[in-house]
């Protein structure tokens, strides 16, 4: 089997597994479904962008080191093929200097994303890929109705 065919198998095979997972936390009583979100780091941020385009269950995206990038699919395969089709609430954290999504590739993906721009965010840190400082990640304000 060609690499390419694996790569076709495994993004369906994620993207039942994906389906599963989310039928499995709709049935649950303590999930709000309504809050379900997607951190993706690395390859999450950049080759399963296909599951997020088609999973519309997921309400925002949190993407740590995403970026365009080229498999080895054919042009009309390519994963940002489907970031037209995002349209959730993104939230971009990015080295300037990443050595796998350098900074261009970072700003077309946020560009190319369906998601209306004042609902889209991309973040810089001074680090590379992956080795983004947990201490300056943007925090969700916490409101006093939350409770601790």
């Amino acid at each position: 089997m060609s690499r390419p065919d694996r790569r076709r198998i495994y993004l369906r095979h994620s993207r039942q597994e994906l389906g599963r997972t989310i039928d499995y936390l709709e049935s649950r009583d303590d999930i709000d479904l309504d809050r379900l979100g997607w951190f993706g780091e690395s390859y999450g941020g950049q080759a399963m962008m296909p599951l997020l385009a088609v999973e519309n269950r997921i309400r925002a995206a949190a993407l740590a080191g995403g970026g365009i990038f080229l498999t080895d699919l054919p042009s009309a395969e390519q994963p940002y093929n489907y970031l037209p089709r995002v349209t959730q609430p993104v939230l971009m954290l990015n080295g300037r200097w990443d050595i796998d999504v350098n900074l261009e590739s970072q700003q077309r993906q946020l560009e190319l994303l369906g998601t209306p721009p004042d609902r889209k965010r991309h973040v810089l840190f001074e680090a590379g890929h992956g080795a983004l400082p947990h201490n300056q990640r943007p925090v969700r304000p916490r409101h006093d109705w939350e409770g601790p």
